[in-house]
């Protein structure tokens, strides 16, 4: 009985063993470092990709509601309330993008930008309904300035 303990073949069984259990840890060892990084990775590009992403789309939203805005103003009475709707439309779009990229800024700075861009468009919404071009000129380049910042 003591020889077969120490046969060739249990030898290699329990090398088999051994290195299989090796194997396994280093699998299990490779995934939580691989997850690890993914996790390393949404949370670093993630976020602040995605409101990148989203504020651009915010700004491109408001160029289209700045053009639809021009066409409204040398438009006959007839086309007025379609384009009116237009930039309601787009204006919702524009209040969903913003909200997107407010929610994956996690910077003090992006958030302080986003809270400036709100009510600057409020205002251009107003002044929009009142027909102030000069005002909302003015609007506009404040709110250009904030998106590029």
């Amino acid at each position: 009985m003591a020889l077969a303990k120490h046969t060739i073949g249990a030898k290699i069984f329990g090398a088999f063993i051994t290195m299989s259990a090796m194997i396994g840890l280093t699998g299990l060892a490779g995934y939580g470092v691989l997850s690890a990084a993914g996790d390393i990775a949404v949370t670093t590009f993630d976020g602040p990709l995605m409101a990148i992403n989203y504020a651009r789309a915010a700004q491109t939203d408001f160029t289209e509601m700045q053009l639809a805005e021009l066409r409204f103003e040398h438009a006959g009475a007839g086309d007025r309330a379609a384009i009116a709707e237009e930039i309601s439309r787009i204006a919702s779009t524009f209040d969903d993008d913003l909200e997107v990229a407010a929610q994956r800024s996690f910077q003090a700075d992006e958030q302080r930008m986003i809270a400036q861009i709100r009510p600057l468009i409020k205002r251009w919404r107003e002044v929009r309904a009142r027909g102030d071009i000069a005002e909302l000129e003015r609007l506009d380049k404040q709110i250009d300035e904030k998106f590029d910042l």
